[in-house]
């Protein structure tokens, strides 16, 4: 123990005495906030002591707050915890009645972590913070302002202390025994769940009825991407360019950044619009997008399968529809004010070409992610090299353009010793023991909410089909979709 004294003591020294005194990171009592452009983030530091855990070892967390989404950040450690054998205690409160049934009892299913809600009634609110970890003789503790929640986790300005005490140690006797005094007042999960799920059902209820949206936050604004992109736009058309170029990652708006630029630009009016795409699920999205930025002083219609809609002021059409001779000459060739291609790294293909040698627009919108090509098609000539706006994942990610999302790696089923994957047989594909393996992974990460929604991506048709069979004789609403599909079937 004598070493692990003078580390402390080193740490000590260093965080608060003198901090150019050499110690080591581990034993260092530190400040623990979220930080993206620093790397930095609540969960990361929770996460490292979770791992570090050994058999013999322990956990205790007290939190106000436990919702669905900041419960995902600790899935994985406490599986890989509980196949360690290392205890844990949970212990959380009804205090407004804010944390997460479906999380609380989703940690219940874990063999080694007993959980327990501390009522407050109606004596005062029970709001601590605080993550313990036992190892041997020593006590790493995170104390502050940060709940078991997504945003507290790795989003929001929070501010936690690391220690590291000796078990001896003042601050850690201290802190476990206030632990342990709620923890005796407590309840157990099995005694409190089902009438905190329907008070919590109430709650909500409640709150639904009473939420009243202004104006201002049911108006949709652009982002700053989208803002920076009209103003670069706007400058392109006062310049003479009649084409221009959006590069932006998956999933940061780039057809709302259209919709708005082509509303709000003042270079040129832009009364008739026609929008490009390969899909007619995907025009169809479009256009419910042009609608709510647009709204009710334009006409909108869609140019597709059994829709033939040439009149309106904004028409949404698939490739495959609009190239055909006898379509595309129903329209004089500057029928349209400005054409936006989605998706324009496709632009190399036929159809595409014979769309853009016909119509002269005052301006060619193309919106790609991956404008870089493999078969040497150059898609910045195309668009005369002027790039109104470039925002790559990086970017987005910094920007905090995209979805929130949680990645979990699973193994695939075994079987005799051998991972399933795309070249395996059809019948180990469909094996009821991988679905159930594929069902209890779902259960245990997959969701957050009432249901399971989602996608399976399978290595062929039969195996979608098979699978799709299967879990709806588990009581799953599935269905298989392949490009066989009709667009009919695919919109349903």
């Amino acid at each position: 123990m004598s070493s692990n004294y003078e580390k402390i003591q080193s740490g000590i020294q260093t965080a608060f005495i003198d901090y150019t005194q050499a110690s080591g990171q581990t034993y260092r009592p530190k400040l623990i906030s979220n930080d993206y452009k620093k790397g930095r983030k609540v969960i990361s530091a929770i996460e490292e002591e979770l791992r570090n855990l050994e058999s013999g070892d322990s956990f205790a967390i007290s939190v106000a707050f436990i919702t669905d989404n900041g419960l995902e950040y600790f899935l994985q450690a406490f599986k890989e915890l509980e196949e360690k054998g290392v205890r844990g205690r949970v212990l959380t409160t009804d205090y407004l009645t804010f944390s997460s049934p479906s999380a609380l009892k989703k940690l219940n299913t874990l063999s080694n972590i007993e959980v327990k809600m501390y009522r407050v009634g109606e004596g005062p609110g029970f709001h601590t913070k605080g993550y313990i970890f036992r190892k041997g003789e020593l006590v790493d503790i995170i104390v502050g302002s940060s709940n078991m929640t997504a945003a507290a986790l790795t989003k929001n300005a929070e501010w936690n202390t690391k220690v590291v005490s000796t078990i001896n140690g003042e601050f850690a006797r201290e802190t476990l025994i206030e632990f342990n005094y709620y923890w005796n007042q407590a309840d157990s999960i099995d005694e409190w769940i089902e009438a905190y799920e329907k008070a919590y059902r109430k709650q909500k209820q409640i709150a639904s009825q009473n939420q009243v949206v202004s104006y201002e936050v049911a108006t949709l604004r652009p982002n700053d991407m989208q803002v920076a992109f009209t103003v670069n736009l706007n400058k392109s058309l006062e310049d003479g360019e009649d084409r221009a170029l959006l590069i932006s990652a998956t999933g940061t708006g780039k057809t709302y950044a259209s919709a708005f630029a082509l509303r709000d630009v003042e270079a040129v009016d832009f009364k008739r619009i026609l929008f490009v795409v390969h899909r007619e699920q995907i025009a169809r999205q479009a256009m419910k997008s042009y609608q709510k930025i647009f709204g009710g002083d334009k006409t909108y219609g869609i140019l597709s399968g059994n829709n033939h809609d040439t009149t309106s002021d904004l028409i949404f059409a698939t490739v495959q529809t609009l190239y055909k001779d006898y379509v595309l000459h129903q329209f004089a060739p500057d029928a349209f004010d400005a054409i936006v291609l989605d998706e324009v790294h496709r632009a190399g293909a036929m159809m595409h070409q014979k769309i853009i040698d016909y119509f002269k627009p005052k301006l060619y919108l193309g919106m790609t992610a991956s404008p870089e090509r493999t078969d040497g098609y150059d898609i910045y000539a195309l668009f005369n090299h002027n790039i109104a706006c470039e925002i790559r994942l990086q970017q987005a990610l910094e920007g905090d353009y995209l979805c929130p999302f949680h990645y979990f790696g699973i193994s695939d089923f075994e079987v005799n010793g051998v991972t399933i994957d795309d070249k395996s047989d059809f019948n180990a594909l469909v094996l009821d023991a991988r679905v159930n393996h594929i069902i209890d992974k779902i259960s245990y990460y997959g969701f957050s909410g009432d249901r399971v929604k989602g996608l399976i991506f399978c290595s062929r048709k039969d195996e979608a089909k098979a699978l799709s069979d299967k879990f709806n004789d588990r009581g799953y609403r599935t269905v298989s979709l392949s490009g066989e599909t009709s667009q009919e079937e695919r919109q349903k």
